[in-house]
């Protein structure tokens, strides 16, 4: 998706961009179970903008952040119900 603030410092979608992908996923009869951004200088944890807009409580919320190394992200999940913020364990694979 592109960023339509272009932006480093926020992100928003095209409303048309969404719907096309939505279709797709709907036109393979596949499920959206997840979604991932990253938050290139501040913790892997939903952000008040995270909170405010989010669109999706019933989806596992994926965030990278590169805030303490560009090389290995932090990665953490959550889901988002309101207000509350819910960390989603996951497994992580370490090298």
């Amino acid at each position: 998706m592109e960023n339509m603030d272009h932006s480093p410092n926020s992100y928003s979608m095209d409303l048309d961009q969404v719907r096309k992908v939505f279709d797709l996923v709907h036109s393979r009869n596949e499920e959206l179970v997840g979604i991932y951004h990253s938050h290139p200088t501040t913790k892997a944890y939903p952000s008040l903008k995270d909170i405010t807009y989010n669109n999706y409580p019933e989806i596992t919320h994926i965030i990278l952040s590169f805030a303490h190394s560009k090389i290995q992200p932090d990665v953490e999940a959550f889901q988002i119900k309101g207000v509350r913020v819910i960390p989603f364990k996951i497994n992580k694979i370490n090298d």
